[in-house]
């Protein structure tokens, strides 16, 4: 009878009926504490609806109760890679595998991580092995393109990518990432065709529309769609920071260090984190802050970001659109590498100045441009770099004091540093 209810807690769980699962699962425990499967799919169900300790908790308990449950070790895997604990991810991964050497899911994940800690060929090794067991599984051919891709098999990459596109077509955010590698190592041409086969097959896709657009340097739109902001951050969301990481990303901490030099040590002002994307700027700065309130269009980074309640307010709004409507004033604006989907940046800029007290403070990363000629760039990685010339004509015309703007490396990406700005704006004093 218990397996009964279990299976039919989990189609519950499944098809979204998540009160009436959950209610099942609290019955089953109720009357047997030690049902390790209601332990693990209560635990899954609780961290899905955002109670992430909670979720953590139960399938740990379940973990003692049969250490042997490879799927509760790949999923308590999932969790902690969520919440960005990446080594005891790896070793739930790897414990799931002592359990079933054969487990697809588990296979798959730490082939991702061992991609993500740049080990390509310790990835390629299990996702070959995990496409070899599920050749109809989207996520595995995805995952098996980009590992190839980092080793610069690109025609296997090329063709595992275009299976994962057949058995999975909301897998299209994975052509970004191997567009990206096979534009840097020049197979352009490549690039461009994938991108308009997949506006053949799904016209109109913002993912494709965009990289398109800065491929052939064609039709360049002043900003990025929120469409096409939203479809890549959402999907990145979980393992953003630590891609990130890997890439060395310094611009939070650029921020972080010129806001320390700018301001006194016990500076508490109001702020707001134009971008927040995860949080990882508001936590670098938040010392310096009595409010700290974030915008982001991407619900998934969102949802991040909320985890360590460093933000006391987060919208989900274009941060344009958000100075525009919200009449609140701050001290304070920061953006860490969030303006680079914006190529035009006077309405951004004049928005700010409405928007802070006089004496004010506007600090920001951006991608430097090659050349001073243009105003700003659409790059073929699909962000935008901008002109020093343009920048300090643009914050000048909004009204702007202009204190400082430096270049800086802001990451690495494949293997070369990203130069960018590092610039400080004033508003001045009223007279």
């Amino acid at each position: 009878m218990s397996t009964e209810k279990i299976e039919k807690a989990i189609d519950l769980h499944r098809s979204g009926k998540i009160n009436r699962a959950k209610k099942l699962y609290q019955q089953i425990l109720k009357s047997n504490p030690d049902s390790v499967d209601a332990l693990h799919f209560l635990g899954v169900l609780y961290f899905q609806n955002g109670q992430t300790a909670k979720g953590v908790e139960l399938v740990a308990q379940a973990l003692k109760l049969n250490p042997h449950y490879a799927d509760a070790h790949n999923n308590l895997g999932n969790m902690l890679k969520t919440v960005g604990s990446i080594k005891e991810a790896e070793l739930s991964y790897t414990l799931a595998l002592q359990c079933n050497e054969n487990h697809v899911e588990a296979l798959s994940n730490l082939g991702v991580i061992y991609r993500l800690k740049n080990k390509p060929e310790e990835a390629l090794t299990l996702l070959s092995r995990a496409a070899e067991l599920a050749p109809d599984s989207a996520f595995v051919q995805h995952s098996l393109a980009l590992a190839l891709a980092t080793l610069k098999r690109f025609a296997e990459a090329d063709a595992a990518l275009r299976r994962a596109f057949e058995l999975d077509d909301d897998l299209t955010y994975v052509f970004l990432s191997l567009g990206r590698t096979l534009s840097v190592n020049g197979y352009r041409g490549q690039t461009i065709q994938m991108y308009r086969h997949l506006l053949e097959a799904q016209p109109g896709h913002p993912i494709a529309t965009h990289m398109l657009a800065a491929s052939l340097g064609e039709d360049v739109p002043d900003r990025a769609t929120d469409d096409y902001v939203q479809s890549l951050f959402n999907k990145f969301a979980a393992s953003f920071e630590m891609q990130l990481e890997r890439l060395n990303y310094k611009a939070p901490e650029l921020i972080r260090n010129v806001l320390e030099t700018l301001l006194p040590p016990d500076a508490k002002l109001d702020v707001l984190d134009l971008g927040c994307g995860t949080g990882w700027c508001g936590r670098e700065i938040k010392h310096l802050c009595k409010k700290l309130v974030g915008v982001d269009l991407s619900p998934g980074m969102l949802k991040k970001a909320r985890q360590d309640q460093t933000y006391k307010e987060l919208f989900e709004e274009e941060m344009v659109q958000h100075l525009t409507r919200r009449q609140r004033s701050y001290d304070l604006m920061v953006s860490s590498d969030a303006i680079i989907y914006l190529g035009r940046l006077d309405e951004l800029f004049s928005a700010a100045w409405q928007r802070l007290n006089a004496t004010g403070h506007l600090v920001f990363t951006l991608e430097k441009s090659a050349s001073e000629a243009a105003d700003f760039v659409l790059e073929e990685h699909g962000r935008y770099s901008h002109s020093q010339r343009y920048i300090s004509s643009a914050l000048t015309n909004a009204g702007f004091n202009l204190l400082e703007i430096k270049q800086v490396v802001v990451r690495m990406e494949i293997g070369e540093e990203v130069q960018g700005w590092m610039v400080v704006a004033q508003k001045p004093a009223t007279d």
